[in-house]
């Protein structure tokens, strides 16, 4: 079954830096329902959130030699403050769920993950190898945070 991320974008609440308070805790039931049943459903794979870009910095690749660090903030025009890594049947399906992410106020893009088999044309069989070793490498991480 294809994976989907949903990006959650960001909005004037999440690059505020305000500490949530009592008054989030409403949202955040709501937030654990939602993954709840997504995780019922057998679709549920991650999700996190981000802190505000004020905590971040981008790395901007300009050519093979030049790289540059700009420090947070940032312009909140395409910001993304969380998201899920979910399976689903299609994009159908995936969508589906997105709309069911009780938010308001913002944007959720839908999109679909590549896969190794994505890259067949390019991939040799030890490069597979290697690839499926990195990530049952980071699962065994994962587990062990």
């Amino acid at each position: 079954m294809p994976r989907y991320i949903y990006l959650l974008h960001a909005n004037d609440e999440s690059e505020s830096d305000i500490t949530p308070t009592h008054e989030k805790t409403e949202i955040l039931t709501k937030m654990l329902e939602y993954n709840k049943a997504l995780s019922e459903a057998g679709l549920f794979f991650f999700a996190d959130g981000f802190r505000s870009s004020n905590e971040g910095a981008r790395v901007i690749f300009s050519d093979s030699k030049t790289t540059n660090v700009q420090n947070g903030p940032f312009d909140r025009e395409g910001l993304i403050r969380g998201f899920w890594v979910v399976r689903a049947k299609d994009l159908d399906e995936a969508v589906a769920w997105a709309k069911k992410v009780p938010v308001e106020d913002t944007v959720i893009e839908v999109r679909r993950l590549g896969e190794i088999e994505d890259f067949q044309d390019a991939m040799t069989e030890d490069l597979k190898r290697q690839f499926e070793g990195v990530g049952a490498k980071a699962a065994e991480n994962a587990k062990a945070a």
